[in-house]
């Protein structure tokens, strides 16, 4: 199982063990870890404890080493935690976190070239982009949009998963793809270069989670870290990193049975159709 870099950021804080965190691969390792390095810092300082960054290449790396009791809090989207869950029933959420639009909710989007449509990217020979198998707006989430744009499926098409989101746009915009899926908040940073979005999901997807290894982790601590993220006032979370400067909420498992009734739970392809 390989692990990129393992980076502690403090000097101990206490004699405890540090709390290994495990970002979900969605971007760069620097930009991801830019991104979350203020609010770790936060719980840092609160808990006494030091916070070691464990870095995996893909989603289901994560899932295979939070099981192995290798990982102590992960940071997942929707399908990601959902997999989780259902493998590792020591996976215990601990907070959801907002969008920019201020509750957990987003959505997945197709992507083209500046000036296309919907109908102009989606036919039967049209190439596609993805992140990752376990990527929520990856297969599962582009699949349901194709289908609601009466398209051909994923199953009949020619796609290729590209690692991330950003990987997504640029190759879109660079015209190696006819279009892509990914996330809204994402696509959007990518419009002023010549990405559209041509097509969305309602706003149904629940937010992204902070999942807590119950193997590792006693109760007193996981409750303590949900607290400290909810009872983050808001000058203090709007100076940490994008995925959770809005601020986070209280979190149940039944808030992810839509992406269970979306497929979420059967197999998704984990290689692309494109050599």
């Amino acid at each position: 199982m390989p692990v990129l870099a393992v980076l502690a950021f403090a000097p101990p804080l206490a004699a405890a063990e540090p709390l290994r965190f495990a970002p979900l691969p969605r971007e760069s390792a620097e930009v991801v870890l830019r991104q979350f390095l203020p609010m770790t810092e936060y719980l840092e300082q609160h808990l006494g404890r030091s916070i070691e960054y464990v870095y995996f290449d893909h989603y289901d790396e994560i899932l295979q080493a939070f099981g192995a009791g290798e990982v102590d809090l992960a940071y997942l989207g929707p399908l990601g935690y959902v997999r989780l869950r259902d493998s590792y029933s020591i996976a215990d959420l601990v907070v959801q976190f907002n969008e920019a639009h201020g509750d957990p909710h987003y959505r997945c989007v197709l992507v083209a070239a500046a000036g296309e449509t919907v109908r102009d990217v989606t036919g039967a020979s049209a190439t596609v982009a993805l992140t990752q198998p376990l990527s929520t707006c990856g297969y599962l989430g582009t699949d349901a949009l194709l289908e609601e744009a009466g398209s051909a499926g994923l199953a009949a098409r020619d796609y290729r998963y590209l690692g991330s989101h950003d990987a997504v746009a640029l190759a879109v915009v660079a015209g190696e793809f006819e279009f892509g899926g990914m996330k809204d908040s994402i696509a959007h940073r990518y419009e002023a270069v010549g990405l559209d979005v041509v097509a969305e999901t309602a706003p149904i997807m629940p937010g992204h989670v902070l999942a807590a290894n119950s193997g590792t982790l006693s109760t007193e601590v996981r409750e303590q870290i949900g607290r400290l993220l909810r009872d983050a006032p808001p000058a203090v979370y709007s100076e940490w990193g994008e995925p959770t400067r809005y601020g986070a909420v209280a979190v149940e498992d039944a808030d992810y049975d839509v992406i269970r009734r979306m497929g979420g739970l059967g197999p998704i392809p984990g290689k692309a159709s494109l050599p």
